[in-house]
């Protein structure tokens, strides 16, 4: 196992919950890097691609309001109504007024933009697949469990808020 006194992380009796939290931020990071330069490379961003796939896939393909996008992702409000504008801009997704709330509206891709979700697919998912190959298969079973549960805890310890 590697050193991580050099990152700031010092293995210290009873201080566990640092390293845990400290570690994942790091691997946060270094995806988060190799993912925005995939996306980079396509002219995209990995926020865009994440509301164009809610917006897809989601709720059955019926599209979306932008707060419970919002709610799905690791973001703001803010920064979700610029994402959906700029892909509404690039007819990738629609906006249609809400029928039952005349001041929402649904977000739904486009098959612009499902056509856009099929091309980009497969090498960002053989991407993530490659990173979490380095995690044993037993090991994947193992900390799929755990981080499912540790999610829906702290969910229940935030009410239902994800952010």
């Amino acid at each position: 196992m590697g050193n991580f006194e050099q990152y700031g992380i010092i293995a210290q009796k009873g201080r566990k919950h640092e390293n845990i939290i400290y570690v994942m931020a790091m691997i946060y990071g270094m995806l988060e890097r190799e993912i925005a330069e995939y996306f980079q490379k396509h002219k995209f961003t990995a926020p865009k691609f994440n509301v164009l796939m809610i917006a897809a896939f989601l709720n059955e393909g019926k599209g979306m309001n932008q707060i419970e996008i919002v709610q799905r992702l690791i973001t703001t409000a803010g920064n979700v109504t610029k994402i959906v504008e700029s892909l509404y801009k690039d007819k990738l997704v629609t906006r249609v007024q809400n029928k039952n709330n005349r001041r929402e509206n649904i977000i739904k891709a486009t098959a612009k933009g499902r056509d856009f979700i099929e091309k980009l697919w497969p090498e960002y998912n053989n991407l993530l697949k490659k990173r979490t190959d380095l995690i044993s298969a037993g090991n994947q079973e193992k900390m799929t469990e755990i981080l499912e549960k540790w999610f829906f805890d702290l969910k229940d310890l935030y009410k239902g808020e994800v952010i």
